[in-house]
């Protein structure tokens, strides 16, 4: 129990660190860890590779949406044992960054990337050592990056739904919360018709 308060504070860090929803990071950095098994990493390296994917997602400029259909491709990728297809298409669209990533570490253009991928060369470990290689670009683009509405009212959200949670295995009053919730949601679409 102990360790699963201490990954999820970490995840949740990680989270609003990256400007990313919490359901998002922890379906990463989960699917990292069952897809990754091979490559040996720490939960520190887990921890790390999960906050500088959310932050190329980021610079990218990827909606909410459009990065957790890329996680979904690029998680699946990693099940695979590397990046082709559908899945290559979506992180090449919606995640150009870790393809900058790919291209800086392996030397070659956007265009051999296509091909490299449709050969099954761009692996798992491949695509970890390039987010490694390139994290200080990632990170310093990202520090100049502008925090977006969608990305402050997530981090909103995230911190909310750690509060409930929290809230909750103390006072059980959940129920109470979600009925006046429900209540204030009423009153707002009313207030919007007028």
């Amino acid at each position: 129990t102990e360790d699963l308060a201490v990954t999820t504070q970490k995840l949740l860090n990680i989270a609003n660190d990256s400007r990313s929803s919490l359901d998002a990071t922890v379906t990463l950095y989960s699917r990292l860890a069952r897809n990754t098994k091979e490559l040996s990493l720490s939960q520190a390296e887990l921890f790390d590779i999960t906050e500088i994917i959310n932050k190329s997602f980021a610079v990218s400029g990827a909606t909410m949406q459009e990065a957790n259909n890329a996680i979904t491709q690029l998680t699946q990728g990693f099940a695979a044992g590397a990046l082709r297809g559908d899945e290559f298409n979506s992180v090449a669209e919606q995640a150009p960054v870790i393809m900058e990533a790919v291209a800086k570490q392996l030397n070659v253009t956007r265009g051999e990337l296509r091909k490299m991928a449709e050969d099954g060369k761009i692996t798992a470990e491949i695509l970890i050592q390039s987010l490694r290689g390139y994290k200080n670009t990632i990170e310093s683009d990202f520090s100049k990056a502008s925090s977006t509405i969608d990305q402050a009212t997530t981090k909103l959200g995230n911190n909310f739904t750690i509060m409930i949670g929290n809230l909750d295995d103390v006072t059980h009053t959940s129920e109470l919360l979600v009925a006046g919730l429900g209540g204030i949601a009423g009153s707002m679409d009313d207030i919007s018709k007028m």
